[in-house]
C-alpha cells in the first residue's frame, strides 16, 4: 500500500539532487502522518470493517482535512514552504518539487482508494 507512494520521491530526487531523499520520503507520506495524528485526536475518522476490501479492512469514512482536495493542496503548500525555507538555493524550485511530492500522495490515493476522497 505505501510502497507506491515512494516512487514520486525517487523521481523528484532525480529532478533535483539537492533535496535529501529522506525529505522527499517524508513529503510523500506527509498527508498520512498528519492523518494519523488527526485520527488519534478524534478529528478524522476511521473504522475497521472486516472484509471491506481485499487489500484493507479500514473504512476511511471521514478525512476531509488530510485527504480532501483542498486539504491536500494546503498540506502540499505548507510542507513545500517549510522545506523551501530551510534550503539555501533554488527555493522556488524546491518548493514546487516538494509540494508536488506531497500532492502526489493524493493523486495516487485517488487511483487506488475506494471512492472515499
Amino acid at each position: 500500500m505505501f510502497i507506491g507512494h515512494y516512487g514520486p520521491a525517487f523521481g523528484a530526487k532525480a529532478v533535483l539532487r539537492t533535496i535529501p531523499l529522506w525529505v522527499l520520503f517524508v513529503a510523500v507520506q506527509f498527508m498520512d502522518v498528519i492523518w494519523s495524528i488527526l485520527v488519534l485526536l478524534g478529528i478524522e475518522k476511521v473504522r475497521i470493517v472486516p472484509g471491506l476490501m481485499a487489500a484493507s479492512s479500514l473504512d476511511l469514512y471521514y478525512m476531509p482535512y488530510t485527504h480532501g482536495l483542498i486539504g491536500a493542496l494546503a498540506l502540499s503548500v505548507i510542507f513545500g514552504a517549510i522545506v523551501a525555507l530551510c534550503m539555501r538555493a533554488r527555493r522556488a524550485v524546491v518548493f514546487f518539487i516538494v509540494a508536488a511530492a506531497v500532492f502526489s500522495h493524493w493523486i495516487l490515493d485517488l487511483l487506488v482508494h475506494k471512492p472515499d476522497l
